[in-house]
């Protein structure tokens, strides 16, 4: 627990920095690395259960994913996703590789730049916008605030209160109870953002975008648990002292990162 808040204490100054003072450069340059050690780790499992995917194919095509969405060019994002299957193909009959893993390892490779390349390209769209009223700084720390603030409570709740198994063949410590906590403390988040520093976003909007994130939080998580499951490992790697791999990090974040970004597109812009 003592090294899981060091890391925490330590990344929360270089978030602030990405956020409020640097230029969006920097924030895409840390969203690229954490899609290239996110891909290393998704396609390290999914070796573990005999569907190897190309880290060389995957982390070149979610980097012009990201350029993609850097450029607000979106729809080039969709070619590449195509020339993925092409390029994945091509190397798997150059490799000579046996022809009943083709299937698994393309698609192993597509799912991992859509996964993760894809769902931080988002990211990057919403660090774009509206930059002269600090908008995208408000809407990146909302998103922080709220999806951390859930996990943060949701194992606080758990170990203290957890009684009854959520998905017990999944993730036997996730709890009926430790699902509620994080519920709240995601709800908790929202409400602490919009009356700290976002006074933008309506209080109704703030309530029903915390929950409505704090749900799907729960789900990228037990999605990541399920893959860890199935590949029988505990972490997705070690390179985060006291919390995992980037992939534990990012579970919650990915499948949020296009709620966030087209809530702005809907009901802000």
């Amino acid at each position: 627990m003592k090294q899981r808040l060091l890391t925490t204490f330590l990344a929360i100054p270089l978030l602030y920095y990405a956020l409020w003072i640097a230029p969006p450069i920097v924030f895409a340059l840390f969203v690229v690395g954490a899609v290239i050690f996110g891909l290393n780790e998704f396609y390290g499992m999914a070796e573990r259960v005999g569907a190897s995917g190309s880290l060389w194919i995957g982390g070149v095509a979610s980097v012009f994913v990201l350029v993609a969405f850097w450029r607000h060019e979106m729809e080039y994002a969709v070619l590449v996703l195509v020339m993925v299957v092409a390029v994945a193909m091509i190397a798997h009959m150059v490799r000579r590789r046996p022809l009943s893993m083709a299937l698994r390892s393309i698609s192993t490779t597509l799912a991992g730049v859509v996964y993760l390349g894809v769902c931080m390209g988002y990211l990057i769209g919403v660090r774009l916008v509206a930059q002269e009223t600090m908008l995208s700084a408000k809407l990146l720390s909302f998103y922080f605030m709220v999806i951390w603030g859930g996990d943060s409570m949701a194992m606080l709740v758990g170990r203290r209160f957890g009684r009854r198994p959520l998905l017990p063949v999944i993730s036997p410590k996730k709890t009926v109870e430790g699902g509620l906590g994080g519920l709240a403390g995601s709800l908790l988040g929202a409400i602490i953002s919009q009356v700290w520093f976002f006074p933008e976003l309506r209080f109704a909007q703030a309530v029903g975008l915390g929950l409505v994130m704090g749900g799907v939080a729960q789900v990228g998580d037990w999605c990541e648990s399920m893959l860890k499951r199935g590949s029988e490992i505990k972490d997705a790697s070690g390179i985060i002292p006291g919390h995992g791999g980037v992939l534990d990090r990012l579970d919650s974040l990915l499948f949020n990162a296009p709620i966030l970004y087209y809530f702005y597109q809907w009901w802000m812009s």
